[in-house]
């Protein structure tokens, strides 16, 4: 079982490389708020990679949108042993209308799963900036599934036009960004890209 829980997590961390750390520079030690209205969240995963800078999370991530939660519910993810066994695992899957395309293909709906570190909610007046990378089959139940770099890394709740976390203890680019204008995080993402 523990061999199957690791191959699965290996699967979701698919095309999590090292880039380096060029571009923005590095967000100053104790970087983000040191108390914040959600709490410092953590949760028991090892992400294969640690985005220390804006630069870094833009560079890995094929898409950019910001997007409004549509549905939550389940999805099954699969995983492959050295046999070829299959198995499965439930994971939550949130639908989301696209209303912004920063990076990648243009798309108008993505379907976001998460398995580890459930974050993403669906709250009324809410939208989120998600950086990802493409989740597709074997692995995903089909076309248009994503999972966001680095896990709550790559994802950016939006309220009024500011960002609003989520606040994880090993989310350093998003704390960074607490309270900032979703505006300025688009601008520095673009900046980025081009």
């Amino acid at each position: 079982m523990r061999a199957h829980a690791l191959a699965l997590v290996a699967v979701l961390l698919v095309g999590c490389g090292d880039a380096g750390s060029a571009g923005t520079p590095p967000i100053p030690s104790g970087g983000g708020p040191a108390a914040t209205t959600i709490g410092d969240r953590d949760c028991t995963v090892s992400w294969a990679r640690y985005y220390k800078t804006l630069a870094e999370l833009v560079e890995d991530s094929p898409v950019i949108v910001r997007a409004t939660p549509l549905v939550t519910d389940r999805a099954t993810l699969y995983a492959f042993d050295g046999s070829g066994a299959r198995f499965s695992r439930d994971a939550r899957r949130t639908t989301f209308r696209v209303t912004k395309q920063l990076k990648g293909p243009a798309l108008s709906q993505v379907h976001v799963v998460e398995d580890v570190c459930e974050n993403i909610e669906t709250r009324p007046g809410e939208a989120w900036l998600i950086l990802a990378h493409e989740f597709a089959p074997p692995f995903a139940p089909g076309p248009g599934y994503y999972v966001a770099s680095g896990g709550p890394q790559g994802q950016f709740r939006l309220v009024n036009g500011r960002v609003a976390g989520t606040y994880f203890v090993f989310a350093p680019v998003v704390r960074s960004y607490d309270g900032i204008s979703v505006d300025r995080l688009a601008q520095d993402i673009a900046a980025v890209v081009h």
